[in-house]
């Protein structure tokens, strides 16, 4: 448990074994198990991939009652907050099995409804363009899989045209409306989206990530699954009863999306008590400590569990609840708010991961590119001054581009570690100031007693 971390305590008949137990029940478990039957991939992938599977497959016929996520100005359809989520699996290349967990991912969203796809890469124009085409006029879902997403975050950092793709998603995570007015299409308009995200990618990735969209939420709003295989499988050659299982969790994820009607999930009593001690530790915490870059994400964890408790306990419902027409409201009970908790407890700790990854890059990047800029002024100094090695200040500043503070920083530095030495030309005898005047520091001859 980090030191960053808000539990609540788990005593009785909760205990964690008692969780573990029942964890092995409903569509999660099963799907857990059968992926392991068939993969040597960790366990956490399996765990998420089923959240998000079932994130999937409620669209926006499940939603959590909550009155600050609902339209005071709407029509009288049941709102709430949505349960889509948002993942990126991080994992070293070939022996996590990235591409075989987005693999088996992929092929349940194709046979659940293969026009929720989106392309595997797109330009902000072409997302939009993709989703108002995807639209049945009233709600727009759709879904994300990518098994190495680096590509598409590097676009992000350096392409000033992919600048707004982070603000589009970020529009499109919240579910709200979304228009664009072109010059050839009209307006495109995207009513009601539901979108959730199936990324990987290898542990090279967050040192990609900006501090400025972690900070302005874009990056608080993926579950980072950092996971390592434990041990290697034989391989296997024939299936077993596999297929049997996957056409049956294939069924109860129909059931689950072909819902017509909108089921409201709310906290029991117990529940909401429990919650709100874990929101008030969150902002307490927030409010008493300087969190620097945590701070942002440790605000999303409620919300994160209000969405996974809700799955947990959707996750238990069997297929003939799932086909009573009837259904208009789920309880979410002590059970799934405690799986929920442990869950957000290793999130946290993913989290926590990613960010070392991001800032012990940032510091060598940032060591390195100094590094660098020294050794170039160095070059400049050493390759074009005089007969006699010296050089005019604002001639290197002609070379270098750099501008006057930061050449005169980097000069301080060379000076101090005695790479270069300075002197100071007087006026010439049509007058002028004095010009400070460079070169690379000459080895004293070396003198010998005798």
């Amino acid at each position: 448990m980090t030191q960053d971390a808000v539990v609540i305590e788990q005593t009785g008949p909760d205990s964690q074994d008692t969780q573990n137990a029942r964890a092995k029940n409903g569509f999660i478990g099963d799907y857990v198990k059968l992926m392991e039957s068939i993969t040597d991939a960790p366990e956490e992938y399996h765990d998420a991939s089923a959240l998000f599977l079932i994130s999937t497959a409620a669209g926006r016929n499940f939603v959590f009652s909550s009155v600050p996520d609902m339209n005071l100005l709407g029509d009288d359809d049941i709102e709430g907050r949505m349960l889509n989520l948002w993942f990126i699996f991080i994992g070293r290349s070939r022996i996590s099995r990235k591409s075989t967990v987005a693999g088996h991912v992929e092929s349940f969203v194709t046979a659940l409804d293969p026009m929720l796809l989106l392309p595997l890469d797109f330009t902000p124009q072409a997302l939009v363009k993709e989703l108002a085409a995807k639209s049945n006029g009233t709600t727009t879902p759709c879904v994300w899989i990518n098994d190495e997403i680096s590509g598409f975050f590097q676009q992000l950092k350096d392409r000033t045209f992919m600048l707004t793709t982070d603000t589009v998603l970020s529009r499109l995570y919240d579910g709200r409306d979304y228009e664009r007015t072109t010059i050839g299409r009209g307006t495109e308009k995207i009513p009601k989206p539901y979108l959730t995200l199936h990324l990987a990618s290898t542990e090279y990735l967050p040192s990609l990530f900006d501090e400025g969209r972690l900070r302005q939420g874009f990056l608080n709003r993926f579950i980072y699954v950092v996971a390592r295989r434990s041990k290697r499988k034989p391989l296997r050659t024939k299936l077993g009863d596999e297929r049997k299982r996957a056409q049956a969790l294939l069924e109860w994820l129909k059931d689950l999306h072909g819902r017509t009607n909108v089921v409201e999930l709310e906290f029991a009593p117990d529940v909401k008590r429990i919650y709100d001690e874990y929101e008030e530790g969150i902002e307490d915490k927030i409010s008493k400590e300087d969190l620097g870059l945590k701070e942002g994400y440790l605000g999303n964890l409620p919300n994160f569990l209000i969405r996974i408790a809700s799955i947990f306990r959707i996750s238990r419902l069997s297929r003939s609840e799932l086909q009573n027409g009837g259904l208009s409201s789920l309880v979410v009970e002590k059970e799934d708010i405690l799986r929920a908790l442990d869950y957000i407890e290793q999130i946290w700790v993913w989290f926590e991961e990613v960010l070392h990854i991001m800032q012990t890059t940032a510091t060598s990047r940032r060591a390195e590119t100094e590094e660098y800029r020294l050794e170039r002024i160095l070059s400049i100094i050493g390759g074009f001054g005089d007969g006699d090695g010296w050089i005019t200040q604002s001639e290197i500043l002609r070379r270098s581009h750099l501008t006057s503070v930061s050449l005169q920083e980097l000069l301080t530095t060379l000076d101090d570690r005695g790479d270069i030495e300075s002197d100071r030309r007087p006026p010439s005898p049509r007058g002028g100031r004095p010009t400070t005047i460079y070169r690379v520091r000459r080895t004293p001859p070396l003198v010998i007693s005798s």
